[in-house]
């Protein structure tokens, strides 16, 4: 009370220098201490040990006396723990307290279950299921420390995430990287951007690919080249990249990107050089392609739409299929944002087209004057002689002529390195369409030959069509005007030793690589004229492995060595990054909307980076029965 009253505690009658630890030497019997405080311990209170009057008064009262003869009887017979009384500890003591043996035990395997359900992409609400949580309790080491989903969340997910985020950063800084990028909308109107980076190196000594790496997602107000530039820069400068260990800056042809690159990337990246995404690419000239044969793409839309939401018809179609093939499946849906789908539709149709007509049949039988509107369009093409031949014509056609369009787009977006060879690959793709003369005749190898002679010249219209629109693009994208990088295409297959016959002295000068002009001359001519025709010879027509090649001349061109490692494994596409909106659409499923953006941001960080978990897992020591567990949900 003297405090309240105003009073000197120098002057006041009271033992100023006693402890708390010295007070409790005197009554250890009914006392405990926690900080610099002295609680009683059958009423689980504070006590003023400065007086010791305060001390006696409080043990003399009744109520103290009452609850010490309570604990004393709950000691004298077996009482259940959770009834006993509980020592009241100070919170400085709690929190001063050093990290024990089972505190780091249950921090780790939170921290595995966060990462291992973050991978697998299951909900951290599952830790609550009751069959879970028996499992994790009775099956897994420490599974009874495991908290539930919301303390997951607001705990552990945020110390994964920046755990990971560590692991993740040191594969990608201090070494030549492309960034690549791209944004898109989801199911709620945000717009995201992911932002990635690809060292350029391969994965191992075994894996001759490049693993890109998700660095952030940001979730943009407005999208536009400012906004682009910007989370670019930012995420650049939190994870420790440099601005010159930047190659290749890989994204889609959207204007707002070329415009982030030349108005403002350009001048903060010295090394780097824009990349449209060359499976893109191809993608656009497939499209282009295709686009003069409406009947097939009617026909194809028609065959997808009669098994929409129509399990039954599906079953029907395989049971049907069972014994005229080999392997029954279902047609490919020709999804327009999945490269190819189309193409791989028109050729299951061209090789099942008799058995497709025969089941459409069936199927106005089956449902008669309820048949929806696209099996009556089916049923009528194929019932047409004419129209059905035309469709079998044109399907041929596309088939045998897409082939390099097909191949090409698969192999742009591969994670393989295709630099040394993408500029010779598109031109042989232009040269096929550029030169190709659509004759009566060639017609004719695609159609029956008692086809009208109206129909035949409809066809050789249409395939003329298709060459011109392909090869239009084709001209557009091999140029800077589409493809900003082509310059570079152009020039990087100078590291690869097998091309320095086309090369000639004058055009060394004239290459625009960035940085070849800082090697020293001399060692560029050293490649040119003695290690690289001494390595052709020796390789006995046998392709060189460019990697091994440049690490054994390194010591006789280092700084040529150097440049040529950072553009053997050069990105051209921004496949990744489509990839990452998979994944982002998966996190974010429609269960999953009530996810907060730093939550959907670490789970698709996560997810998408868990490719690198076996890594972590050693460095996080996994343990074996949270192994077992992760095979038992699948």
């Amino acid at each position: 009370m003297d405090k309240f009253l105003g009073l000197d505690m120098k002057k006041a009658k009271c033992a100023r220098h006693v402890t708390a630890h010295q007070r409790h030497s005197e009554y250890s019997q009914w006392t405990h201490v926690s900080g610099s405080k002295l609680f009683c311990t059958p009423c689980n209170k504070v006590i003023d040990h400065l007086r010791k009057s305060s001390v006696d008064s409080h043990r003399n009262s009744a109520d103290h006396k009452t609850k010490e003869e309570r604990m004393k009887r709950s000691h004298a017979t077996d009482v259940d723990e959770s009834e006993a009384v509980k020592k009241q500890r100070t919170l400085d003591s709690v929190l001063k307290k050093p990290s024990t043996v089972s505190t780091q035990a249950r921090n780790d395997i939170c921290n595995e279950v966060v990462s291992m359900f973050a991978a697998a992409n299951i909900p951290l609400s599952k830790v609550d299921h009751p069959a879970v949580r028996n499992f994790l309790q009775t099956r897994v080491e420490n599974g009874g420390a495991i908290p539930q989903a919301h303390q997951l969340q607001e705990c552990y997910l945020k110390r994964e995430f920046t755990n990971k985020k560590e692991v993740v950063y040191k594969k990608v800084i201090n070494k030549p990287v492309a960034i690549i990028c791209d944004e898109m909308s989801d199911d709620v109107g945000r717009f995201v951007l992911n932002v990635l980076a690809a060292p350029l190196e391969p994965l191992s000594a075994d894996v001759d690919k490049v693993q890109s790496y998700l660095l952030d997602t940001r979730f943009l107000s407005v999208t536009n080249h400012t906004t682009v530039a910007t989370a670019i820069i930012e995420c650049l400068v939190s994870t420790g990249i440099k601005f010159t260990d930047v190659v290749t800056v890989n994204t889609d042809n959207a204007a707002y990107m070329r415009k982030a690159f030349n108005d403002v990337l350009k001048g903060l990246m010295p090394n780097a050089t824009h990349i449209t995404c060359m499976a893109h690419i191809m993608s656009l000239v497939g499209d282009a392609f295709r686009k003069p044969f409406n009947r097939t793409n009617k026909f194809v839309k028609a065959a997808n739409a009669i098994f929409w939401n129509a399990n039954a018809r599906k079953a029907r179609y395989l049971r049907f299929l069972t014994p005229l093939v080999k392997s029954p499946k279902m047609p490919p849906n020709p999804i327009a944002t999945r490269w190819n789908c189309w193409f791989e539709a028109v050729s299951y149709h061209e090789k099942n087209l008799q058995h497709f007509a025969t089941f459409i049949a069936k199927e106005m039988e089956h449902c008669g004057r309820t048949a929806p509107e696209s099996l009556v369009y089916l049923n009528d093409i194929l019932c047409s002689v004419s129209e059905r031949q035309l469709i079998q014509a044109e399907m041929s056609f596309i088939i045998q002529q897409s082939q390099s369009i097909v191949v090409a787009t698969d192999v742009f977006q591969s994670q393989r390195p295709i630099a040394m060879t993408a500029w010779s690959k598109l031109m042989e793709i232009k040269d096929q369409f550029s030169s190709c003369h659509v004759t009566l005749q060639d017609v004719e190898r695609h159609c029956p030959h008692d086809l009208d002679q109206h129909l035949k010249l409809q066809l050789q219209d249409s395939f003329c069509q298709a060459f011109s629109l392909a090869n239009e693009k084709l001209e557009k994208y091999s140029s800077t005007e589409g493809q900003p990088g082509m310059e570079l295409l152009k020039e990087i297959p100078f590291f690869n030793p097998c091309n320095l016959v086309f090369i000639a002295d004058s055009d060394i000068d004239s290459l625009t690589i960035p940085g070849i002009h800082e090697v020293p001359r001399v060692e560029v001519l050293r490649y040119k004229e003695s290690l690289g025709p001494r390595a052709v010879s020796a390789s006995g027509g046998i392709p060189l492995d460019l990697t091994v090649f440049w690490n054994s001349v390194s010591s006789d061109v280092p700084h040529l060595a150097t440049l040529a490692k950072r553009y053997i494994y050069t990105c051209l596409n921004s496949a990744d990054a489509e990839r990452s909106f998979s994944i982002y659409n998966l996190v974010f499923s429609d269960r999953r909307r009530r996810l907060n953006e730093a939550n959907l941001k670490a789970l698709v960080f996560l997810y998408y980076n868990s490719f690198i978990s076996y890594e972590y897992l050693v460095y996080l020591n996994f343990d074996t029965s949270l192994c077992r567990f992760f095979v038992l949900l699948f």
